[in-house]
């Protein structure tokens, strides 16, 4: 059955009170009721998702791929090289790269956010 037919259509301002209302609710993770939502809560769940990223270990990260430390970080690093003496990964600040962190290399990590 076409889910278009069981949503009524809404006007402007009902899509903006259904975003704000799935951006108040949801959660980068969360389970998305993609058979009872409206499509336009669904759409912006999934838009928070996709902002958010996946987490993974960072030693599963490619060097020069960009990463987050947590979902609704504002920082973006770069992944860098492996520091042996220190058994660490170096990440270097997106916008600033004077500034470099070293994390272990099981720490989680967000990548394929939207940047």
């Amino acid at each position: 059955m076409n889910r278009s037919v069981l949503f009524r259509e809404l006007d402007d301002a009902e899509v903006a009170e259904f975003r704000a209302h799935a951006r108040a609710n949801h959660k980068p993770g969360d389970h998305i009721e993609r058979e009872i939502w409206h499509p336009v809560i669904v759409a912006e769940c999934e838009l928070i998702d996709a902002q958010a990223g996946r987490c993974v270990l960072l030693h599963e990260v490619k060097p020069g791929d960009f990463v987050k430390r947590k979902p609704d970080a504002k920082t973006v690093y770069v992944r860098g090289h492996f520091v042996h003496g220190e058994n660490r990964y170096a990440l270097s600040d997106f916008d600033d790269v004077n500034r470099e962190i070293f994390l272990d290399r099981e720490t989680p990590v967000y990548i394929d956010f939207l940047f």
